[in-house]
């Protein structure tokens, strides 16, 4: 039954809109609760650009598997240290990575990671904006960022520049199935860390294919050339994409699980958002343009489950069409079109 739930969900996905142009905007961030297996295989270099691409990885096996898993900040260890964090990603049992995102992207603002049992907290003075929002085919973003760490008594000063570049759309084949509407964001992460009198410094190639509305990457292809004091280290490279039942998972809780309904139609001053919701949940209630920019944005929270009503205000907004949309905490997603005259 899984196996047929999967094949037709996929030919959905190549059948529907297989070559618009997507867009990752804030309904992509990742919510609390989730969690994602990831297969590992080794690193595949993914040169095709431009547009309707067709990136066939049918063939790709597994190495070894790995599960991030995305917390509320406040549950973690570490998350008093990070105060601007709104999402945890735990990599494994002893690393962390912090972030904090809104309307206009995804930041990484700290670290913890386990380095021989030792426990290092990695504290961004410059974050890291590791995706913009919104991003689609043609989007080219640069971002530098610092941070600095202890370890066994020595300090450490790092600092980096990301450039990449939205560079193809299309559809991947992976071993389970096709999927379409992928976007490709593709470029480098110079870093150079300074301790002592000794210099690090190093280039990560990375390659991304995302989907809309998925609260991570589909698959990544991640090289790293890295030199210590001028020579040349091991090169490290590593190719991840999600497994089939990860997949499945997230699109079937992504797929209209929230009703939404607004009124007046058209508005004006204005706009009252009815949706239905489990008690608890925490909810993003976004409108947004034509083109996928959020001009409003809210936090809500619903404290019983049933019907949710909010008054969303609108005026000065431009006349056009709109679409709203209701995210909750667990990955869920609704959305209705409005119109503002």
């Amino acid at each position: 039954m899984k196996k047929q739930i999967l094949t037709a969900a996929l030919a959905c996905f190549f059948n529907c809109g297989a070559f618009a142009q997507p867009l990752i905007d804030l309904g992509s961030a990742p919510a609390a609760g989730q969690q994602h297996v990831y297969l590992t295989e080794n690193f595949f270099q993914l040169e095709e650009q431009g547009e309707t691409m067709h990136w066939d990885l049918s063939g790709l096996g597994v190495i070894d598997s790995s599960v991030t898993t995305y917390e509320n900040p406040e549950l973690t260890p570490y998350g008093d240290d990070f105060p601007l964090s709104n999402i945890t990603q735990q990599l494994n049992l002893l690393d962390y990575d912090y972030f904090r995102y809104d309307q206009t992207g995804f930041y990484r603002v700290g670290q913890v990671l386990d380095v021989t049992g030792v426990p290092i907290h990695v504290h961004y003075t410059d974050e890291e904006r590791i995706l913009p929002y919104p991003c689609t085919y043609g989007t080219v973003y640069g971002d530098s960022f610092s941070y600095s760490y202890s370890y066994l008594g020595t300090n450490v000063l790092g600092t980096g520049l990301r450039t990449f570049n939205a560079n193809a759309y299309g559809t991947l084949q992976l071993p389970y199935g096709t999927i379409s509407n992928i976007l490709m964001l593709s470029g480098d992460q110079a870093w150079r860390e300074t301790y002592g009198m000794n210099v690090d410094n190093g280039i990560n190639h990375i390659a991304y294919l995302l989907r809309p509305g998925m609260s991570s990457f589909i698959l990544s292809a991640k090289k790293t050339v890295w030199y210590h004091n001028g020579v040349q280290q091991p090169t490290d490279s590593a190719l991840s994409y999600l497994s089939e039942g990860s997949f499945v998972g997230l699109n079937e809780s992504l797929v209209q699980a929230i009703g939404v309904e607004a009124w007046p139609v058209p508005a004006r001053t204005k706009l009252t958002v009815n949706y239905g919701l489990a008690g608890g949940r925490l909810a993003t209630i976004a409108l947004r343009d034509a083109v996928g920019n959020v001009v409003r944005n809210m936090r809500v929270t619903m404290r019983s489950s049933g019907i949710q009503q909010v008054t969303m205000e609108i005026e000065g907004l431009a006349p056009g069409l709109y679409l709203l949309s209701v995210t909750d905490d667990k990955g869920q997603r609704g959305t209705c079109k409005v119109v503002v005259e």
